[in-house]
């Protein structure tokens, strides 16, 4: 196969998967900073709890940290489930349809205010999965390739291109 064409209209979803499968690859512990530290004040709140029932003072520290810890908890999840809706709304060029060729040489994107045409050698990293294959030009940016806009063939070519010449994490 020479190239594919694919127009990609992304959705609200197709982010939410993007920075969900982002996070859990690139950042495991940082991503979940916020749910570590929920998990510590709920133990800690539990473990106050037993020791004040064993020696009959009660305190309210302890039920202020496992309430405070459940609070956390509940937030990060209701955070990171709204991610991919709240940056659809802020990054307004997702809003448009791109247009994506992909050559073995590289990818050339064109949308309403984007057009590049980059060599594979410009992408830094990948995460390739059975879904999803997001390119990282650096630190700041990715540009992600949902699989339900390809065909089977089609991703699995472009999957080869993308391992046999981006490094893959």
């Amino acid at each position: 196969m020479e190239s594919i064409k694919v127009t990609i209209q992304y959705s609200p979803e197709d982010l939410q998967n993007a920075y969900a499968l982002h996070f859990r690859k690139l950042q495991p512990v940082r991503s979940r900073l916020v749910l570590i530290l929920g998990a510590i004040l709920v133990f800690f709140g539990i473990l106050l709890v037993v020791l004040q029932s064993l020696s009959g003072i009660i305190s309210w520290m302890s039920w202020a940290f496992l309430l405070y810890g459940m609070l956390v908890v509940a937030y990060y999840y209701w955070r990171f489930g709204r991610m991919g809706k709240v940056a659809f709304k802020k990054l307004v060029n997702f809003h448009f349809p791109f247009t994506f060729t992909i050559t073995p040489e590289g990818l050339d994107t064109v949308g309403k205010n984007v057009s590049s045409n980059n060599t594979w050698d410009y992408y830094q990293i990948a995460i390739v999965t059975e879904h999803m294959i997001i390119l990282y030009p650096n630190k700041m940016h990715l540009v992600f390739l949902p699989k339900k806009y390809f065909s089977d063939i089609e991703f699995s070519q472009l999957t080869d291109w993308v391992r046999n010449n981006v490094k893959v994490k």
